[in-house]
């Protein structure tokens, strides 16, 4: 494992999900340009989503191993197929994300624009793949209301911090189910069973019932 001066983590569901990638990309480009937008909000009139500075968008590429090596930037690895549906399943959630480098200034929430992730080339079981991501923020919105008894305005900000929590998924048992298959059909993963079992209170000898509703790990 190397050193250096920066670590490049992005996490989820108000941090409590995390990934620190593996190896360092080459370079990160980063990229600002935008505008101020008036749009139409239903019940509101129109309003201007304000933006202080145009948004940024980060992207690079690079590789996750299937095998330890010298230029790593982790203790330990962890499966790529496990680090590729993580990422996917982010993407798909319509939440924003936190991408942290540690050693710069890039600390934002984002969107993840692109996630392509392929295994041409390099060792066997080594996933390449480029990502971007866009910036995300609360906007704020600004609307003028006019008293008609003193025919004065007032300008009102409204600002909201992020929130990228999910709320808890559940499982709805079917007949024929046990713990390790559904860890492998709902979370991508069978070794994850005893988390399941463990956060719905269930011990050995591991009995569940058909129409048992059960909380998913996230």
């Amino acid at each position: 494992m190397t050193s250096n001066a920066y670590q490049i983590w992005l996490t989820f569901d108000g941090e409590r999900q995390k990934l620190r990638f593996p190896v360092h990309p080459e370079k990160i480009n980063l990229k600002q340009g935008s505008s101020n937008q008036s749009v139409d909000i239903v019940g509101l009139g129109e309003v201007t989503i304000m933006q202080e500075k145009p948004e940024a968008e980060v992207s690079w590429s690079s590789f996750f191993p299937n095998n330890p090596f010298p230029g790593m930037q982790v203790s330990s690895l962890t499966w790529p197929e496990e680090i590729k549906f993580k990422i996917k399943t982010w993407m798909g959630s319509k939440k924003p994300c936190h991408l942290i480098i540690t050693g710069t200034k890039i600390n934002l929430h984002c969107t993840i624009e692109q996630f392509d992730c392929d295994e041409e080339g390099g060792a066997i079981g080594d996933l390449n793949y480029t990502i971007r991501l866009k910036e995300y923020r609360q906007p704020t919105i600004r609307q003028v209301s006019v008293d008609p008894k003193t025919e004065t305005a007032t300008v009102d900000d409204a600002e909201e911090r992020t929130d990228n929590t999910v709320a808890p998924s559940t499982y709805n048992i079917v007949k024929g189910d046990c713990l390790y298959n559904i860890a492998k059909k709902q979370l991508g993963d069978a070794s994850k069973w005893p988390e399941i079992a463990k956060l719905n209170g269930i011990s050995s000898p591991y009995t569940i019932y058909p129409n048992q509703v059960l909380k998913m790990p996230s």
